[in-house]
């Protein structure tokens, strides 16, 4: 058996009451709102660093820190001298010529002139071949 529901005819829930309804929410979280801005005003302010005078460097002279060689590039630095933090850097190009390199291979000996090659260390694919090598001075057979 279905016992039918009768509609409920009652102001609360009339169009009214909940536009006065939302006001009041909205009235609420803005007076929140309010309050909390109230309490972050109150505190006390954060000490801040003070910047430094500003002050046109003097640079000293520029200074190798990495010197450049065949396969990478250096870097050099200079040093403010009114205030030693304030470093300045700029980058040495490669150098093409600036090689590591290795002890001569080949054919020449401790008399007589011949060839040889020699590697450079930064990179095995840098060689350098002569034709004209002099006998090496300053060494001794043994004989």
């Amino acid at each position: 058996m279905i016992i039918p529901v009768q509609k409920v005819h009652c102001a609360i829930f009339k169009g009214d009451f909940m536009r006065k309804l939302r006001f009041f929410i909205i009235l609420a979280c803005l007076s929140l709102l309010a309050l909390g801005l109230v309490f972050v005003s109150c505190e006390e302010p954060k000490e801040t660093a003070k910047p430094e005078p500003e002050h046109v460097h003097q640079w000293g002279a520029w200074t190798v820190t990495t010197a450049a060689n065949c396969t990478t590039k250096g870097v050099e630095t200079r040093t403010c001298a009114l205030d030693a933090t304030h470093i300045d850097t700029r980058d040495i190009e490669i150098n093409s010529t600036a090689h590591n390199w290795g002890e001569w291979v080949g054919t020449v000996t401790c008399t007589e002139a011949g060839t040889g090659t020699r590697v450079c260390a930064y990179n095995g694919a840098h060689t350098e071949t002569r034709n004209d090598l002099q006998p090496l001075s300053g060494t001794t057979t043994n004989g």
